[in-house]
């Protein structure tokens, strides 16, 4: 995308999950696009990341049902639990790698795409990139 299309800035918000904490997001926008980045700095089984199991345990199946007890228990109306997908990776110059997917459930929909992964020199900073894309492709505001 064109570096012009990217209308955001810098702020603090409170993490999800974990009550008077919060984390650097950085946010752009784009008329098909949404996309973050937050950094986190708390060690993995602190995050808002964590899915409760040491990382290096997790499977797909654990990712899975995690994020959608997770995001059943949230409370939230915005997202089709039942679309959840996603898993561990891992990567020489990265740890705690996880991504997932989910849809959203208004009109029209969106495709919700998160990547959370720390660097080894930094095991403390969880970083996390999340991408929405809207699946018509028709151009919108937001």
């Amino acid at each position: 995308m064109p570096f012009t299309a990217f209308r955001g800035g810098t702020q603090m918000v409170p993490l999800p999950g974990i009550a008077g904490t919060d984390g650097s997001l950085y946010r752009f926008n784009h008329p098909f696009i949404y996309t973050s980045l937050s950094m986190e700095s708390r060690p993995y089984e602190e995050s808002a990341q964590y899915l409760g199991k040491p990382y290096n345990t997790l499977t797909q199946n654990d990712v899975r049902s995690a994020l959608k007890e997770k995001w059943t228990n949230m409370q939230q109306d915005q997202y089709d639990v039942s679309s959840i997908d996603g898993s561990t990776f891992k990567r020489d110059n990265i740890i705690n790698g996880r991504w997932s997917t989910m849809k959203t459930k208004e009109t029209p929909s969106f495709v919700a795409n998160d990547i959370s992964f720390a660097l080894p020199n930094e095991p403390n900073t969880q970083y996390v990139i999340t991408l929405l894309v809207r699946e018509d492709g028709e151009r919108g505001n937001w």
